[in-house]
């Protein structure tokens, strides 16, 4: 079980969302994390969110029309993969 946090920036400020809490069965490929925030999704507006684990980010996701659309693959900062991708393929 993980909790992870959830936030969203706009321009400078940081916008905590709340935690979530996700089984392990809701972090075994990208689709069962997506089917798990798509209930959350739908209270959220359009934008690029990020999910923390701890003090790290732990996943980003892109949310149009109250859908989750895209869990991304690679930090757009750093170009590294997030962590999110190396606990699916575990």
């Amino acid at each position: 079980m993980a909790i992870l946090d959830v936030s969203y920036r706009k321009t400078n400020n940081v916008i905590n969302i709340g935690s979530v809490k996700l089984n392990d069965e809701d972090l075994v490929s990208s689709d069962t994390f997506s089917k798990a925030f798509q209930g959350i999704a739908k209270g959220l507006d359009r934008g690029t969110y990020t999910v923390y684990d701890g003090k790290n980010i732990f996943a980003r996701f892109d949310v149009e029309e109250k859908k989750l659309i895209k869990v991304h693959r690679w930090s757009a900062n750093t170009g590294i993969i997030l962590p999110c991708w190396k606990r699916f393929s575990e």
